[in-house]
C-alpha cells in the first residue's frame, strides 16, 4: 500500500465526519456591560414582568404578549393582564455572578 493510497483512504474517511459548530467566545453574558455589578429587579414590563432593565415601552423582546402595545401604561401594581409570574423578584437584588435573587445587596 502506497503513501498516496493511505492519503486517499484518510480523505474518504474524513468526508463523513462533520466539524463541530463554532461557539463564539464572547457570548451575550460576557458582553453585558453590567457584569460584576449588583443590579436590582425594579423595572416592570407587560410581557416580561419584573425585570432588571426595562419598562413596557422599552421592551426589545421579539415575541411580545398579546396586548403589549395596547397596555403601555401597565405597571406592576396595575398589570392590566400582563405577566405577574416574576412579581416575587420585585426590589430584590441580582447577584453579579450567580444571577440569583437576594434580599439585600452584597459587598
Amino acid at each position: 500500500m502506497s503513501y498516496n493510497d493511505v492519503q486517499e483512504m484518510i480523505k474518504k474517511a474524513l468526508q463523513g465526519v462533520s466539524t463541530p459548530p463554532v461557539i463564539p467566545t464572547s457570548t451575550v453574558e460576557t458582553q453585558r456591560k453590567d457584569k460584576g455589578k449588583w443590579r436590582q429587579w425594579c423595572s416592570w414590563c407587560y410581557t416580561c414582568g419584573v425585570n432588571l432593565n426595562h419598562s413596557t415601552s422599552g421592551c426589545r423582546k421579539f415575541l411580545k404578549a398579546p396586548g403589549h402595545k395596547v397596555h403601555l401604561d401597565a405597571t406592576k401594581d396595575d398589570p392590566q393582564g400582563g405577566n405577574t409570574t416574576t412579581n416575587h423578584l420585585w426590589m430584590k437584588w441580582c447577584h453579579p455572578i450567580t444571577n440569583k435573587a437576594q434580599d439585600s445587596k452584597g459587598e
